[in-house]
Parts: C-alpha cells; structure tokens; sequence
C-alpha cells in the first residue's frame, strides 16, 4: 500500500484518476491538501495509525493504514466546507489531483504524497547500483544527506516506509 494505493493518489505505480463530476477550485484544493497534511502529522492520527500495529496480520493492518488515512482525508473534506451529500466524489478529486495538477507545483508541494513521492522525477535504481545523494528525514524529524550516514567500502541495508 504506502504510495501505491489510491489514498496516496496512486494505483500501483501510476497516479490514481477517477471519473467523477467533482471539482474543486484551485484554491480550495490547496486548502484541502494543507489541511490533510496537517491532520494527517497531528498526534491523534499517527496515534490511531499505530494502535492496532502489534495485533493485526500485515494484510489487515495495511488495511487499517488504508482505513485511517481515508477517514483523515473525508475529515480535512469536511473541515474545508465540503458538504456530505459530495463527499464521495470530492474524495475522487482529491485523489485525482496529482494527475489534474502534474505541472502545478504548487500544488504538488501542498500534497504530503506530491512532496515525498519522488519515484517520477528519479531514474530507477538498480539492485546493487551506488546510491544517490538525497535528503532523508532521520526519526528525529531532522534532514541529513543519505551519503553522509554511509561508511565508505561498507555495504549499508536502507530501509524506507511511507509516511502513513
């Protein structure tokens, strides 16, 4: 799941597009993302998308990621004025505008997944190809260039997760 299912805007490796009659002002998109942002990096959403973590199978807590992250964003829909009787097809638009917006970078920045999903913009790395130079963030919450944490000569196994 992460940033391969529809919640992140994708489908697989492509980016997720729905029909839907749904659409949303530029300016209220731009509300909506910064506010599914926001709830999506307050304590009582990554709260609620660790408890059930040690007592569900993978599949079943992928599934509870997916649940989480959906209530979080019908939440920030509803917050920005969205009303009920749209909120299905205003879920679609939200999760249609990567591929709405693909060159307004703006936009792109506002999204949580626009900002850290750079599979699009990297050349595939092949097993065993030197790593690139990128900023990762630590579990601290601060950057640090990915190079500067290897020792030379050394393998190094990197691990990375989404942000849900």
């Amino acid at each position: 799941m992460g940033m391969t299912h529809s919640t992140s805007s994708k489908q697989g490796f492509e980016l997720y597009h729905r029909p839907t009659g749904y659409k949303f002002e530029r300016d209220m998109l731009l509300q909506v993302l910064k506010k599914e942002s926001d709830l999506r990096l307050c304590e009582e959403t990554q709260e609620a998308y660790t408890h059930k973590g040690t007592e569900l199978d993978c599949n079943a807590y992928m599934a509870h990621i997916r649940d989480v992250t959906e209530m979080l964003q019908v939440r920030a829909l509803l917050e920005c004025g969205v009303q009920e009787d749209d909120l299905k097809d205003a879920l679609v638009a939200l999760r249609n505008h990567r591929l709405d917006y693909k060159d307004d970078e703006e936009i792109l920045q506002a999204s949580i997944y626009g900002r850290y999903d750079l599979c699009f913009d990297r050349k595939h790395v092949a097993q065993w190809s030197p790593v690139p130079d990128c900023q990762v963030v630590g579990l601290n919450g601060e950057e640090i260039g990915l190079l500067s944490l290897l020792t030379p000569g050394r393998p190094a196994l990197i691990i990375a997760a989404s942000l849900s």
